[in-house]
């Protein structure tokens, strides 16, 4: 009874949490339009209130008020069996992220054949699932960005409908407009070994970081080890996208190194060569801001959230930046803390002091972090 009573727990969680934070999403720094969940790489959707994921079928939800980590069902007496349980999905939820009463699944569930992905709606218990909207093909999500206006989200493809791998990877960026439930790309390209490494959403512009080479495989292993004939066909570039249009800008490209660490309305951090730079958006000017360092999601009010790893030591040296100051402010040194999402009032950060050393995902105050202060860190239990 205890373990039942633990699953029903998680329709209380949510709908409380939902009564009490509903809107109160962070905002990128400097005021710009609220973004309410993230998606990350490993299908993980964070937002204020917590994070969705799902393990061997069944969706789960930890729970930033509580510390729990709870299974999504809110169904009395449940067995949890896959025949019966609204928490289990035969197929993948790439995200899953909640409005009101109301919880969204990007998800192929129902899907006739693979990467088809669609948007579903439900009860905040799993229940109840609605298909409402069709989001094209998309065999694996890297990124996505869910607001009240759209769902963007990167994607790449590597098969075709009769599941035989395609001779370059399909990668792309498509914009689900949330009103007129109109989804249409706004960026596609093909190349092997392609990747989107960054998607950000600023009030109505996308920006993303993505790289390939303009080969096929056949050219890939004839020119394998001819490094100079390799470098003629990488292609790395940083776009910005309307998302409510069609205009597609490059805002910088051919930099072998370039990486994008985070975006705010002051523009676009990225490294190369061993520094960090700062890109005006708007007149397409970098200018070298500090050491190389990484950056880290960020959705508050309180700031950027960037870090330096030093290998000799292995301790990271977490900064705050704020627009306003153009600052930097050493927060503190660090060992195993490896920030996830930093939202206006929650940070989500990995805690690799661990006996495995596999680190597990917690949370504490963003206000706390910001302050050095790691004490309240609460890892989430299931």
């Amino acid at each position: 009874m205890k373990c039942r009573q633990k699953y029903f727990n998680c329709r209380i969680l949510l709908l409380l949490s939902v009564i009490c934070l509903t809107g109160c999403a962070g905002k990128r720094e400097a005021g710009s339009g609220k973004t309410y969940w993230i998606l990350d790489g490993d299908l993980r959707t964070y937002g204020e209130q917590g994070v969705f994921y799902q393990e061997n079928g069944y969706l789960r939800f930890m729970d930033a008020a509580s510390g729990l980590d709870v299974t999504v069902c809110g169904k009395p007496e449940c067995s949890h069996s896959r025949e019966e349980c609204p928490a289990y999905f035969e197929r993948r939820v790439h995200g899953a992220f909640w409005e009101g009463d109301t919880l969204y699944l990007l998800t192929d569930y129902g899907a006739d054949r693979f990467g088809e992905l669609y948007l579903y709606e439900a009860s905040v218990n799993g229940e109840d699932r609605k298909k409402i909207g069709e989001l094209g093909e998309a065999q694996q999500l890297f990124f996505a960005v869910c607001t009240e206006k759209y769902i963007v989200f990167s994607y790449w493809n590597l098969y075709d409908e009769n599941m035989k791998e395609l001779p370059r990877d399909q990668i792309g960026v498509r914009v689900y407009d949330r009103e007129t439930g109109e989804c249409r790309d706004v960026l596609s390209r093909e190349g092997w070994n392609a990747r989107v490494y960054q998607l950000d959403l600023i009030e109505d512009e996308i920006y993303v970081s993505c790289f390939y080479y303009d080969l096929t495989p056949e050219e890939v292993l004839a020119h394998e080890t001819d490094q100079e004939y390799m470098r003629q066909y990488l292609k790395h570039e940083l776009l910005k996208a309307d998302a409510g249009g069609q205009e597609v800008v490059s805002l910088l490209q051919g930099i072998a190194d370039m990486e994008v660490q985070t975006v705010c309305e002051a523009g676009v951090f990225y490294t190369a060569g061993g520094r960090l730079y700062l890109l005006d958006a708007e007149t397409g000017v970098s200018r070298d801001v500090n050491e190389s360092m990484m950056g880290y999601p960020s959705f508050s009010e309180k700031g950027l959230l960037f870090g330096r790893y030093d290998s000799d030591t292995g301790e990271t040296s977490f900064y705050r930046y704020v627009a306003e100051e153009e600052e930097f402010c050493l927060i503190a040194n660090m060992q195993a803390y490896i920030p996830a999402a930093v939202f206006e009032d929650v940070c989500y950060i990995y805690d690799y002091h661990t006996d495995d050393g596999n680190g597990v995902l917690a949370f504490c105050r963003t206000a706390d972090f910001f302050k050095g202060k790691t004490e309240g860190l609460i890892r989430f239990e299931k």
